[in-house]
C-alpha cells in the first residue's frame, strides 16, 4: 500500500474534526478551537496520512505534533477505524521519529489512558517508556500516562 504524508491546511479542518469525533471519546477530542490553533500555529504541525487506492490519494488519519526545544509532543494520533489493522499507525509514528530527528529534536513525548492497555504496550514496542502517571487528566476518574521515546536509545 502506497502512503504519504501531507501537512494540513484549513482546507483539511472538516477531515481534521471528523477524524477527531470518529476516532477518540468526547473527553479525549480536540476542540475546534485547538484545531485551528493548530494548523495556524508555528509551534504545531498537523500531518495527515493518505493513502492510495485505485488511483485515488485519500486521507485516513492524521497526527498533531508541538514542537518544544529538544522535545515534540505527539498531541493527538488518530486512524479512521476502516483503515486499522494496514499499519498505517506505526507508519505514522514512524513518520513523527523521522520528523524529530531531521529536525535535530531528541526526544517524543505522548499522553495516553491508563486504562487502554493495547495502546500503551503499542507505544512500547517502538521503544516508549511509562514516566509519569496523571491523575484525572482527562476529567474525573479518567487517569492518564505520560510516556516518551529517547531518541539516543534508538538505532539510527
Amino acid at each position: 500500500m502506497e502512503i504519504k504524508f501531507i501537512k494540513a491546511t484549513k482546507r483539511d479542518f472538516l477531515f481534521l474534526k471528523e477524524t477527531d469525533k470518529t476516532c477518540f471519546t468526547s473527553y479525549q477530542q480536540t476542540s475546534d478551537r485547538a484545531l485551528l490553533r493548530s494548523i495556524n500555529s508555528s509551534c504545531n504541525e498537523i500531518f495527515i496520512a493518505k493513502v492510495k487506492n485505485k488511483n485515488k490519494w485519500e486521507k485516513v488519519g492524521f497526527v498533531i505534533i508541538h514542537k518544544y526545544v529538544t522535545t515534540i509532543r505527539i498531541i493527538s494520533l488518530a486512524v479512521l477505524p476502516e483503515y486499522r489493522y494496514l499499519k498505517i499507525g506505526n507508519k505514522l509514528i514512524e513518520f513523527c521519529i523521522d520528523f524529530a530527528r531531521s529536525n535535530s529534536f531528541n526526544m517524543i513525548s505522548l499522553e495516553v489512558l491508563a486504562t487502554n492497555n493495547n495502546l500503551i504496550e503499542w507505544y512500547e514496542k517502538f521503544g516508549f517508556k511509562t514516566y509519569d502517571y496523571l491523575h484525572d487528566y482527562y476529567e474525573e476518574y479518567v487517569d492518564g500516562f505520560r510516556m516518551r521515546l529517547s531518541l539516543s536509545t534508538l538505532l539510527q
